[in-house]
C-alpha cells in the first residue's frame, strides 16, 4: 500500500475514533435555521488532531527508566509543594519582575502561608508529566526537558494514537511492539478516588449533588481531549464533570466556612437540572498562562478556588514548583537531597537533569556570556507553560543583550540537548510530510495525599510528541508537534 492510501486510511480512522480537534475557524452550518436550538457547538467543525503515520523507535531500557523515575519525580514534587518558605525564597527575585507568578505567589501567601501554613483541603492532588529528550548519543541518555504540574493535556489522545498505531502498523505489514498505554482510564480512575475521598470526609450530607469541576479556557480547540476524560469518568465510575470558565466560577461559586469551607456552585444556569452542587475535584486545564485571566474577576476565582476545601488539580502550590526557576534550582547541590534523603532516588533524578544556570547576579553575567558566544548550545526559558516561549539561537542572544539584569531574572538558561533524530511521516490536516524528526517523551503520573498519608503513587501512562528537527519550540496545540507513540527497541 502507498504512503497516500496509508495516510487516507489513518486520517479516517482517527477522525472515527474520536482523535480530533475543533478547526482553527469553525464555519456555520445550518446556524441559520430559526425553528432549531443553538449550543456552544453549533456550527463548528472538527479536523483529525496532527499525528505520525507510524510510532518511532525508543529504547526500551530508556522507556523503563522513564516510567521508573515517575513515583519518584512525583513525590519530589509534592515534598516541594510543602516546604512554603523553600517556595518563597527561590521565587523571591522572579515575582518581583514576572507578573504572573507574582500573583500566583499572592494567592499562595493569602491561601495557604496566612492560613497556618496549611492548605485547606484535606486532599492534595497532582496530575504531573515528566517530559524527556533521548539523546544523540552512542549510548541513548535520558534528559529531562521540563515537568509540567499543571493541565498536562493529550491523555485521552495518546491513548487513542496508541491504538492508531496498531492498526497503521498491521496495515503496513510492520512487526512493532507498542508499549501499553492505559493513560485515559488510568486519568479517570485517579480522578474519581479523589472525588470518592472527598465525598468520604462529608459524611451526613450524602445528598448534596457532588461533582468535579473541570476548569476551561474559551474557544478551546482541544476539547476532545478533555471531553475524552469527562465522558471515560462517567462511563466507568458514574462521576460527572462540569466544565467552567474562571469567569462563570467567579459569578456562580461561594466557599461556606460554615460548611468546611465547601465550594457551593449556583448551577442554574450550567443547564445541569439541578439548582446547586458542591465541588469535590477541580481540575486545570486553564490557569497556566496570563491569557486565561483577561479581568480581575478571574484571579478572585482562582483564589476562591484555592481556598475551598474541594481537592485542586493542581494546587497553586504545586503549580508553583512547575516554574522553571525550580527547575533550576533543582540542579544545584544538596536541593535534591533536601527533598529525596535516599540517595540511590536522588541520584537517579539528578541523572536526567540538563545543565542549568539562574539569571541572577554571577551565575546569571556567566550564563549570559556563556549563552551569547554560543546560542546554539543553550535555551533560554521564561516561567511560562504551554510551548513557543522560549528563545533559541541568535533570537536569544539578541534579548541577552537588550534585557536589564532584572528582567534576566524572569528566565533561567538550559544547555541545549539534543535528542536523536528518526525518518517520520507525519501528518496534519490531511496532507503529510516525510523529514528527519525528534521526539519528546512525557511520563504521566499520580500523586494523592489525605491528611498526610499517601494514597497513591502512580505511573500513569505516556504521551510521545513528534515534530520535524528543524523546529525549535512548540508543542500539538501550538502547530507544531504531532502526537505519537514509542515502539519499543
Amino acid at each position: 500500500m502507498d504512503v497516500s492510501r496509508l495516510v487516507e486510511r489513518a486520517v479516517t480512522y482517527a477522525v472515527s475514533h474520536g482523535m480530533v480537534m475543533t478547526a482553527p475557524e469553525s464555519c456555520s452550518i445550518d446556524n441559520d435555521r430559526e425553528d432549531w436550538e443553538k449550543t456552544k457547538m453549533s456550527g463548528s467543525t472538527v479536523v483529525h488532531i496532527p499525528f505520525s503515520l507510524f510510532p518511532s523507535p525508543l529504547n526500551r531500557e530508556i522507556y523503563r527508566k522513564a516510567r521508573e523515575l515517575t513515583p519518584v519525580l512525583n513525590r519530589l514534587v509534592y515534598e516541594i509543594s510543602r516546604d512554603h518558605q523553600f517556595l518563597l525564597d527561590t521565587l523571591s527575585e522572579v515575582v518581583q519582575v514576572d507578573e504572573f507568578t507574582g500573583r500566583l505567589m499572592g494567592i499562595f501567601k493569602s491561601a495557604v502561608v496566612e492560613n497556618g501554613n496549611r492548605q485547606v483541603s484535606p486532599i492534595e492532588f497532582g496530575i504531573c508529566r515528566f517530559d524527556y529528550f533521548v539523546t544523540e548519543d552512542q549510548t541513548p541518555l535520558l534528559r529531562q526537558v521540563e515537568l509540567n504540574t499543571i493541565a498536562a493535556s493529550f491523555g485521552t489522545m495518546s491513548t487513542r494514537a496508541t491504538s492508531l498505531h496498531k492498526f497503521t502498523t498491521k496495515l503496513a505489514n510492520r512487526n512493532v511492539e507498542l508499549p501499553q498505554n492505559h493513560l485515559l482510564s488510568e486519568l479517570a480512575a485517579a480522578m474519581a478516588f479523589a472525588h470518592d475521598e472527598f465525598v468520604a470526609t462529608r459524611k451526613g450530607k450524602e445528598d448534596q449533588s457532588v461533582r468535579v469541576i473541570m476548569v476551561v479556557q474559551h474557544g478551546e480547540r482541544n476539547i476532545f481531549d478533555q471531553e475524552g476524560l469527562s465522558e471515560t469518568l462517567m462511563a466507568n465510575h458514574a462521576v460527572d464533570c462540569v466544565r467552567m470558565s474562571l469567569e462563570q466560577i467567579s459569578e456562580l461559586c461561594t466557599v461556606l466556612d460554615d460548611d468546611g469551607h465547601a465550594l457551593h456552585v449556583k448551577s442554574g444556569g450550567l443547564g445541569l437540572g439541578v439548582e446547586e452542587f458542591i465541588g469535590s475535584v477541580v481540575y486545570f486545564r486553564a490557569g497556566y498562562s496570563p491569557d486565561d485571566y483577561p479581568e480581575e474577576k478571574c484571579w478572585k476565582a482562582r483564589e476562591l478556588l484555592e481556598q475551598s476545601s474541594a481537592a485542586k488539580c493542581p494546587s497553586v502550590a504545586y503549580q508553583l514548583v512547575g516554574t522553571k526557576k525550580i527547575q533550576q534550582v533543582l540542579d544545584l547541590d544538596g536541593v535534591v537531597e533536601r527533598f529525596l534523603p535516599n540517595v540511590e532516588e536522588a541520584d537517579l533524578v539528578r541523572k536526567c537533569f540538563a545543565k542549568q544556570w539562574s539569571m541572577s547576579g554571577e551565575s546569571g553575567v556567566e550564563a549570559t556570556k556563556l549563552a551569547i558566544a554560543n546560542p546554539h548550545g543553550y535555551v533560554l526559558k521564561p516561567q511560562r507553560e504551554g510551548g513557543g516561549n522560549n528563545l533559541y539561537e541568535e533570537e536569544m542572544a539578541s534579548e541577552l543583550k537588550r534585557m536589564s539584569a532584572t528582567e534576566l531574572n524572569a528566565y533561567i538558561l538550559m544547555e541545549r540537548i539534543r535528542p536523536a533524530m528518526n525518518e517520520s511521516i507525519l501528518v496534519r490536516n490531511g496532507l503529510y510530510v516525510k523529514g528527519m524528526s525528534v521526539f519528546e517523551l512525557g511520563m504521566f503520573g499520580v500523586y494523592l495525599v489525605k491528611n498526610g498519608a499517601v494514597l497513591r503513587n502512580s505511573t500513569s501512562g505516556h504521551l510521545l510528541r513528534t515534530k520535524l528537527s528543524a523546529v525549535d519550540d512548540g508543542g500539538v496545540a501550538a502547530g507544531v508537534a504531532v502526537v505519537d507513540s514509542p515502539a519499543l527497541i
